[in-house]
């Protein structure tokens, strides 16, 4: 998928121009897609006709909660088991309290062979400590045991808790893990807490072409304690990219858990508020709000720092006061001295790519024990799918969760409003000429045309034209419209309009032409 940037909309001009060029019809749709799991709207905005996908489904782990290695279904194994109070169906009992641990040197496997075939599409798993988390390692699957495909491959990695996503539409009913090398390389056995294996939302593209999305993972969670910051606002990718035919898997960020994907793109969870008294929020899409006690040294503590591109650092801390967490739209707010209870987190951005305008990533806002218990939204959670931080609890109340993530992929369908273009006079003698434009597209309904001209240029201002023809109701084609009355060698100017319901558009600029001389003999008398 090859990102493009600097563009804030999807065009779909060059395809029309293609078509033209060829003799051709155009495409009526530049992009066609499908999706699972989410839900399709069509609406208008601007002169144009959307289509929109919105994401707000989690993923799914297909593995069911073992609670032996071949119960309740499926068969949980692995190369190796350091004794059996590690043994592999531990790390798929969906309980963090148990684990699997391998034995000896690398590479080491862990497997799941579900009781029929299943579609996966991504996968996580969250390791003991740094030093056994897989760093290097492929997803493999089979449908025999033997013979394995190799889904997805990362290395370098060192993140505790991992999740990728990968194009995926076959149904296989072996799934491995395979680890080649752990603790970036100087580690000895694997310990992992959870493993799971994801089906999840899709985008199915059937014809490629330019895309508009909006990512935005979940909030990070607001500080329980006395004294709390503001959880972060996940981070908000928008943008355009290319999109060719295939299957783009989803991964909507929950409650302040996750990341949010789509294909290549991730938007980072929200950092978490500061619980603690003195402490600091944590770096995220958005930074959490910081705390500090009264045994700090000012300034205190700087916020969490937020992932450039995907939102702004969380507020700094002030005397038994936690910070705002980060926005998408700007920094929490930073706490000072015995001013206020309560410390705005970072605005959000609103953005109107599902077809209506939506705030989404909002920074949660950070309390001080002074505040009381009644205080309105203490401890209030983000709301789901908006990526808002959490607020802070304050008086040992617990802070609210971030919002979870969303979403949005659209394109083009069609084109609201007619499309027109002023092609050149013809037939021009001294007192008359045809006047020529273009209908490349009527837009989203019939459409009629009109003809302006006059002397002088009236631009786009109808009223500023001498003369107009209406030509009526007009398919896609050339439209002829003769003027008569004209003064030889003179200059007169045109624009064609072309209106439907949704409204008029004018032709890109003017055209001119200049009459020719009289035709006969020139009598002069002096």
């Amino acid at each position: 998928m090859k990102k493009r940037t600097a563009r804030n909309s999807v065009v779909a001009a060059t395809v029309l121009a293609a078509g033209l060029a060829m003799g051709v019809a155009p495409r009526a749709e530049a992009v066609s897609a499908s999706a699972t799991g989410g839900t399709v709207t069509n609406y208008p905005q601007g002169d144009k006709q959307w289509r929109a996908f919105v994401f707000t489904n989690y993923p799914v782990n297909e593995i069911p909660t073992m609670t032996a290695s071949n119960a309740p279904s499926g068969v949980a194994s692995a190369s190796s088991e350091q004794s059996s109070s590690y043994p592999a169906w531990n790390a798929m009992d969906k309980n963090g309290g148990t684990r699997w641990n391998s034995s000896g040197a690398m590479p080491q496997w862990l497997q799941y062979q579900f009781a029929s075939g299943k579609v996966i599409n991504g996968y996580e798993f969250s390791a003991f400590n740094a030093t056994q988390n897989p760093s290097n390692f492929t997803l493999q699957a089979s449908n025999d045991g033997s013979t394995w495909t190799t889904l997805d491959t990362q290395t370098g990695k060192s993140a505790v808790t991992q999740y990728y996503l990968f194009s995926n539409t076959v149904s296989y009913t072996y799934y491995r893990l395979n680890v080649t090398a752990v603790g970036g390389g100087g580690g000895t056995s694997i310990s992992l807490w959870e493993f799971m294996l994801y089906s999840t939302p899709a985008l199915a593209v059937t014809d490629g072409g330019d895309v508009e999305y909006l990512v935005v993972a979940a909030g990070g969670a607001g500080g329980t304690t006395y004294d709390t910051g503001g959880g972060g606002a996940g981070g908000m990718l928008t943008g355009s990219v290319t999109l060719a035919a295939g299957t783009y898997p989803v991964f909507v960020g929950f409650d302040s858990g996750r990341d949010s994907l789509f294909s290549t793109l991730r938007a980072i969870v929200g950092g978490q508020g500061s619980s603690a008294s003195p402490g600091t929020g944590a770096a995220g899409g958005s930074g959490g709000g910081s705390v500090r006690g009264p045994n700090s040294t000012p300034p205190g503590y700087a916020g969490g720092a937020g992932t450039f591109g995907q939102g702004n650092k969380g507020g700094g801390s002030g005397l038994w006061q936690g910070g705002g967490g980060g926005g998408a739209g700007g920094p929490g707010v930073d706490a000072i001295n015995a001013t206020g209870y309560i410390c705005a987190g970072g605005p959000g951005l609103t953005n109107s790519i599902s077809g209506s305008p939506v705030p989404y990533a909002a920074g949660g806002k950070g309390y001080s024990r002074s505040a009381s218990d009644t205080t309105s939204g203490k401890g209030t959670p983000g709301g789901p799918n908006t990526g808002n931080g959490g607020n802070g609890g304050a008086n040992g109340l617990a802070g609210g969760n971030g919002g979870s993530g969303i979403v949005i992929v659209r394109y083009v369908i069609s084109a609201q409003l007619p499309i027109i273009s002023n092609l050149a006079a013809t037939n021009v003698t001294a007192a008359a000429a045809d006047l020529l434009g273009y209908l490349s597209s009527t837009g989203a309904a019939p459409a009629s045309v009109s003809v302006y001209w006059g002397a002088s240029d009236g631009g786009t201002n109808a009223g500023n034209w001498a003369h107009a023809v209406d030509l009526g109701p007009r398919d896609v084609g050339t439209n002829n419209c003769p003027i008569t009355g004209l003064v030889p060698q003179s200059t007169y100017y045109y624009r064609c309009l072309a209106t439907n319901s949704f409204g008029a558009a004018w032709a890109p600029a003017t055209a001119s032409f200049t009459t020719a001389q009289p035709n006969g003999p020139i009598y002069r008398f002096w």
